[in-house]
């Protein structure tokens, strides 16, 4: 899609799914009775396999990267020119791309970098000062060519489920596609001088990747952020996070054109969504 060029953080914003339960499963106390986990093991004809992976990047893809068909994030709505914005090749839907690539701009004598304050605040050493010590891991419980696929957010000794989809098909080559229908992630960010984090409240999300014995490659976490989303936790969190001074005023009254590049609802056919998308690797852990 194609960024917009107009003033103030405005001009960033352009440069239904649902978790199936899987019936006759086994049970994990950390997430609750409700929560099953994965292929019943008496039914699965080989063993249940239970493999975790960290993700050890989060990457925002980059303008050249988007435009050029690299590996940018996913078709959240089918189509391919939704509300006046152009998808990136592959029919990719993702605001974020422009967002990150023009914020330096907003305040050039000082300017934020979105990418490396995620870097410095995701992937720092847990036992520095202002560390958040937050990490992302995906779940896979494995039974032949299904599985259950869960994200977690990790934090000490504390882990908490922010989606999880049951059952999920492998084709052989190891793809997988899961599908959130609210996924809620907390990125933290490390400044320097401060920390602070990014509110990324997903709709219709999605994670797919290719598996494999070391790791998961070609992730891709991306969703919508609605517009019941968008000012109260979106753009709060990136005035919060880059602007903490108020040097840039967050407000609605600075966006003149529509903010929305997805129709989440197309019975409405309404512009009500804003398209994100990270691109991510993860490692195997060590059981």
């Amino acid at each position: 899609m194609t960024p917009h060029t107009t003033s103030l953080l405005s001009r960033l914003l352009f440069a239904p799914l649902a978790v199936a339960a899987l019936t006759g499963c086994l049970q994990d106390e950390s997430l609750g009775s409700s929560a099953p986990l994965g292929p019943d093991a008496a039914a699965c004809p080989g063993a249940v396999t239970r493999t975790r992976y960290r993700l050890t990047s989060l990457h925002i893809p980059t303008l050249a990267e988007a435009r050029g068909g690299a590996l940018a994030g996913a078709d959240l709505d089918g189509v391919d020119d939704a509300c006046g914005e152009d998808d990136y090749p592959g029919s990719v839907d993702n605001a974020l791309v422009g967002l990150a690539a023009g914020l330096p701009a907003l305040t050039p004598d000082d300017p934020q970098e979105m990418q490396g304050s995620i870097d410095a605040g995701l992937f720092c050493d847990a036992s520095s000062e202002g560390c958040a010590g937050v990490a992302f891991d995906v779940h896979v419980l494995r039974c032949g060519r299904t599985a259950r696929v869960e994200l977690l957010a990790v934090e000490g000794g504390d882990e908490t489920v922010l989606g999880f989809d049951d059952p999920v098909r492998l084709d052989d080559s190891g793809q997988l596609g899961a599908h959130f229908e609210r996924l809620v992630l907390e990125v933290p960010t490390d400044h320097g001088d401060y920390q602070s984090s990014l509110t990324f409240a997903l709709t219709n999300a999605v994670l797919t990747g290719t598996v494999q014995a070391e790791g998961i490659e070609d992730i891709v976490i991306a969703g919508v952020v609605h517009r019941a989303d968008f000012f109260a936790a979106f753009l709060a969190s990136i005035c919060q996070t880059f602007f903490p001074d108020g040097a840039v005023a967050c407000t609605p009254d600075q966006f003149d054109f529509p903010l929305y590049d997805v129709i989440t609802d197309p019975d409405e056919g309404e512009c009500d969504g804003l398209s994100i998308g990270f691109t991510a690797a993860a490692d195997a852990l060590t059981p």
